[in-house]
């Protein structure tokens, strides 16, 4: 049996992933902000050890701008954390997952 996603045009594959990737970064954000909010770290603490904006940290934290990854480990070091942590709790999507001993390309 053809998964449905073998079935689609190449740019609604694109389209598909593109939409994952976006509820990812949401993803990503919430973590951070529960986290941050649980040590008590207000959004300019984080901010002024990242070198940026309170207003870029809204942005990483709703989701609305994607978090580098050289950032996301600066963040990670303030709230004393692992980077993985921000991606607990997401699960891969079928079409994402290599099948035992194989690598995506």
């Amino acid at each position: 049996m053809t998964s449905p996603i073998a079935s689609m045009t190449p740019s609604r594959k694109r389209r598909l992933r593109m939409k994952q990737l976006d509820l990812i970064d949401q993803h990503v954000g919430r973590q951070m902000r529960v986290l941050r909010q649980q040590r008590g770290f207000p959004l300019t603490a984080i901010a002024e050890h990242c070198g940026v904006t309170y207003q870029q940290i809204q942005k990483y934290e709703s989701g609305k701008n994607r978090i580098s990854a050289s950032r996301m480990q600066q963040i990670a070091w303030k709230l004393q954390v692992r980077p993985s942590f921000f991606f607990d709790g997401i699960e891969t999507p079928p079409e994402f997952e290599a099948p035992a001993g194989e690598v995506l390309s």
